[in-house]
């Protein structure tokens, strides 16, 4: 049943974390701006770190500290690197109004975010 809670709690955070938390600036200049790529991955990660340390503060489990900071490094730079590539494709078939060819590979962005915070998660703990 953990296994459930944390995959609910992932999901969630990487919604927040992906569309809630980001600027409509960043969301759609991180595309064209390896500095608001960076800022866009930054905030992108914030909610794991918090969620990481709230659940150590509870002793949920079997988070560290340290496994927390090392979770929020390897988000950001996972994110970031995903973004750089295949969201960077969606915005060029977007700017070639190809809707759906866009879609897609905004799926697949989602999935490639959810599969290496999967990865991740069981690496570190």
């Amino acid at each position: 049943m953990e296994i459930i809670y944390l995959l609910v709690i992932m999901v969630l955070l990487q919604w927040f974390g992906d569309f809630v938390l980001q600027s409509d600036d960043l969301a759609f200049g991180k595309h064209r701006s390896f500095l608001k790529l960076i800022k866009h991955s930054f905030i992108y990660a914030l909610p794991f770190l918090a969620a990481g340390l709230i659940l150590f503060g509870f002793g949920l489990f079997k988070i560290t500290i340290i496994g927390s900071l090392l979770f929020f490094m390897l988000t950001f730079l996972t994110h970031l690197f995903t973004d750089y590539t295949v969201s960077s494709l969606g915005y060029r078939e977007l700017a070639k109004n190809n809707t759906n060819t866009f879609l897609g590979l905004l799926m697949f962005d989602q999935l490639i975010h959810l599969g290496t915070l999967a990865l991740t998660f069981t690496l570190l703990f």
